[in-house]
C-alpha cells in the first residue's frame, strides 16, 4: 500500500499519458487513417482474402480518380464495409456489354483484373456480364470488384454516393509477401 501511497504522482502521470495516446489514436482513426480487413476474393488478384489495407480518410471528394480502390460502406447495410475499384465518376454513362465497359460511350481500356471474356470462356457464364446504360449523378461512383465473376458490385447493387465512402486504399500492410502500396494494383 505504501508503494502507491509515495507513487501516487508518477501513476497519475502514467494515467494522463494512456488517456492522451488513445485519444491520439482515436482521432487519426477516426479522421486521417483506418486499416480494413479484406472479407472474400472479390478484388483478386489486387487485394487477396485477409489482406490488412490502409485507408487514407484525407482524400477530398473530387480527388477520386478512376481505378482507385476504395472503402465505402455498403449501400444496404451500412455497418459492412466493401472494397472496389472506382470505374465511373460523378456525371458519366456508364454501360457494360457482353463484360465490355463502356465510359461515355468509349471503351475502357482496362489493365487488372481476374476476369476473362466469356466469348472465349463459354464456360464461364456471369448474369453480370451485361449492365444498362446509365448516367451517374453529381455525387455518384459506379465501382467493381476485379474478380468479376465472385463480386457484388454497383452492377448489382447501383452507383454508390460519396457520402458512403470512406477513403481510399493506399497502402498493403499484411500479407507480408505483398506488402507496399496499392497506388498501381
Amino acid at each position: 500500500m505504501d508503494f502507491f501511497r509515495d507513487n501516487k504522482k508518477e501513476f497519475i502521470k502514467l494515467g494522463i499519458s494512456i488517456v492522451i495516446v488513445l485519444s491520439i489514436l482515436f482521432v487519426i482513426n477516426k479522421c486521417l487513417v483506418s486499416l480494413i480487413k479484406v472479407n472474400g476474393d472479390s478484388m483478386k488478384p489486387a487485394l487477396n482474402d485477409k489482406d490488412i489495407i490502409l485507408i487514407d480518410k484525407t482524400v477530398k471528394e473530387d480527388e477520386y480518380e478512376r481505378f482507385d480502390i476504395i472503402a465505402f460502406k455498403y449501400v444496404y447495410d451500412n455497418k459492412d464495409v466493401y472494397l472496389k475499384r472506382i470505374i465511373g465518376l460523378p456525371n458519366e454513362t456508364i454501360e457494360i456489354i457482353d463484360n465490355v465497359i463502356y465510359i461515355d460511350g468509349e471503351r475502357l481500356n482496362e489493365f487488372y483484373g481476374a476476369f476473362s471474356d466469356a466469348r472465349e470462356s463459354p464456360d464461364i457464364i456471369s448474369y453480370l456480364s451485361d449492365y444498362p446504360k446509365t448516367k451517374l449523378g453529381k455525387d455518384e461512383y459506379f465501382v467493381i470488384g476485379d474478380n468479376r465473376y465472385v463480386s457484388d458490385d454497383s452492377r448489382n447493387f447501383g452507383p454508390i454516393t460519396k457520402d458512403l465512402i470512406l477513403g481510399r486504399a493506399v497502402f498493403r500492410i499484411w500479407d507480408f509477401n505483398s506488402f507496399g502500396s496499392l497506388k498501381y494494383q
